[in-house]
């Protein structure tokens, strides 16, 4: 299992690159309440809100844009660039009124880590005895200064030095709590059918497009109030750390800026259709009750190699129940890297364990709405490296691959990013069109 050893840890887990075949949306497991249902969602993509009067498929999400605040680290003093040696003060500032820095959601960072914990036991004679022992547990701590810049150029922003995964910009307005207040522009993506109920409730699209966006920044406050104490409770720690057992749990996100949205206007469509929103929920005789439970009575559900288990906060956590893809049993989801997920999820999906793949994908939706995205910018796709402009790298292949080796892998990896079937913005399945065309023209050529 991976972790990091604290306070003086610094062995961090290294990115894993994937294929082109991690990038699926064939069905989706959605945990509500205390129960695991499957969907079939084709065709999610974004849509700008003045093109909402043109869609008919309910399975399609909707990109909100709203402005927001948010929260800049301001480093206590200069930090030391690794890869130019240069020493730098964030927020930099790119112009009079515009600064990018990591934000406070960026600084805090929750990883397995060995830590030193004391036990204690009781000696056969009666005695209490406290006995000291490193143990491997889930903690909260800042991120180490060098993780802000990027390890490789690719990874830096046109505009800045710093790592566009951990740093973000906007409007200075002011300072709180120590950190630089911006305002910027965002956006958020909910279900259409979440949007129609808001255009029925506030009478129009431009009323409940401004509705959703003020939901939106709620949200995002209320994130950055939590992120703030945390950070708090982490800087005030002598350890250096806190355990992720020992946080609070109103400090802990329960759910994405999008999920916060939509139950909020569901919550408020209940209200306008006279149906109490906290009414409790009477279970249909003969309805099966879930699946099982764990040993604190929370629900779960497994597969083959993935369990998934709903806490009483609502929060997803996950295991793995068996050995795979190098990883022991018992491993946690959340000490893994997206990209490593991702790379999981590939490969129960080509052992055809689907149970498993929906299940890891519901984890993933759960813990950000965004993986695909992300995953996508850790392993290069969105960028012009050589995994992308490669056309063997592109399919997976090497370059002494047959011809017939070479259309069973485009069948393949097309059948996962074809943009009808898949959601996946076209220029995935361009650059496997590319990349295809590029190694057939050099077989015409021989």
């Amino acid at each position: 299992m991976n972790a990091t050893r604290l306070p003086t840890g610094s062995d961090h887990t290294q990115r894993n690159l994937i294929y082109n075949q991690l990038l699926l949306t064939t069905p989706v497991t959605w945990l509500c309440s205390a129960k695991i249902i499957t969907i079939n969602v084709y065709g999610i993509m974004a849509w700008h809100n003045r093109y909402i009067n043109s869609i008919s498929n309910a399975g399609l999400r909707l990109t909100i844009e709203f402005k927001r605040r948010d929260l800049l680290w301001k480093s206590p003093q200069p930090i030391t660039n690794p890869q130019t040696g240069e020493r730098v003060s964030l927020p930099l500032r790119l112009s009079e009124t515009v600064s990018v820095s990591p934000n406070v959601l960026d600084i805090l960072k929750r990883e397995a880590a060995f830590v030193e914990v004391e036990i204690e036991m009781i000696a056969l004679n009666g005695t209490k005895q406290t006995l000291k022992q490193t143990v491997e547990k889930l903690v909260w701590h800042l991120r180490a200064p060098q993780e802000f810049f990027p390890r490789k150029e690719e990874e830096c922003s046109e505009e800045h030095s710093l790592s566009k995964s951990l740093s973000t910009g906007g409007t200075v307005i002011g300072e709180e709590d120590g950190f630089i207040a911006v305002t910027k522009r965002s956006s958020v993506s909910i279900n259409s059918l979440v949007y129609r109920l808001a255009v029925g409730m506030k009478g129009s699209d431009a009323d409940a497009t401004r509705y959703i966006g003020e939901l939106a920044a709620n949200a995002w406050e209320q994130d950055n109030e939590r992120a703030v104490k945390l950070y708090k409770l982490v800087i005030k720690a002598k350890e250096g750390y806190v355990l992720d057992e020992e946080v609070p749990k109103a400090l802990k996100a329960s759910a994405s800026v999008g999920q916060t949205v939509e139950s909020a206007v569901l919550r408020s469509a209940c209200l306008w259709l006279g149906i109490d929103p906290n009414a409790p929920l009477k279970r249909q005789r003969g309805r099966p009750k879930t699946r099982s439970r764990d040993e604190d009575g929370n629900a779960t559900n497994a597969g083959e190699v993935i369990e998934l288990t709903l806490q009483p906060d609502e929060t997803v956590t996950g295991r793995l129940i068996a050995d795979f893809q190098g990883l022991v049993k018992n491993t946690n989801l959340a000490t893994l890297t997206l990209s490593k997920l991702a790379e999981i999820l590939v490969a129960l999906r080509d052992r055809e364990l689907v149970i498993d793949a929906q299940l890891l994908e519901a984890y993933l939706e759960a813990v950000d709405e965004d993986w695909r995205a992300k995953v996508a910018q850790e392993i290069g796709l969105e960028d012009n490296n050589e995994e992308k402009t490669n056309p063997w790298a592109v399919l997976g292949l090497d370059s002494g691959a047959s011809i017939e080796e070479v259309k069973a892998a485009y069948r393949k990896i097309m059948r996962h990013v074809h943009p009808d079937t898949s959601g996946m913005p076209r220029w995935y399945a361009q650059t496997v069109n590319d990349a295809y065309r590029k190694i057939m023209e050099g077989f015409e050529d021989v």
